[in-house]
């Protein structure tokens, strides 16, 4: 009995070595593939963007927002990729337009997210679960 209960410690290390590093190549994999189809990634960002409004429910001017952020964020995806010159206008750019979500977050203002009491045990029992959607 002994040894399968050492064995077992070590079947849990190697696992949840194992699970790191795949999650560590999948990303890998994930950012080669943006890199190399930048253009591609681009349209799945702000598509993926524009579901989140429509299924979330999020606010509209945040969203558009952070659509516009992402296009000034991907044109550093350029010729010159992966070497991005610090005083480029797109750098510059992407600088000013994470400020205001920084800005935000310092001042704990987080609109964009949708605060809601959870449903009660009676409202889930009794399928009373109607989703308020914010104005």
């Amino acid at each position: 009995m002994g040894v399968l209960f050492y064995l077992s410690y070590v079947a849990i290390l190697v696992t949840f070595a194992f699970i790191t590093l795949s999650i560590a190549s999948g990303l890998l994999y994930i950012s080669e593939l943006i890199e190399e189809h930048s253009q591609l990634a681009k349209i799945i960002i702000i598509l993926f963007h524009v579901t989140l409004y429509f299924t979330d429910a999020l606010p509209l001017k945040h969203t558009l927002f952070s659509i516009f952020c992402h296009m000034v964020y991907l044109q550093n995806f350029s010729n010159t990729w992966p070497v991005i010159p610090l005083t480029s206008f797109v750098f510059l750019a992407s600088c000013l337009c994470k400020t205001p979500e920084e800005l935000s977050r310092a001042r704990g203002n987080n609109s964009s997210i949708i605060h809601r009491d959870p449903p009660t045990i009676t409202q889930f029992r009794s399928g009373q679960l109607n989703r308020v959607l914010p104005p």
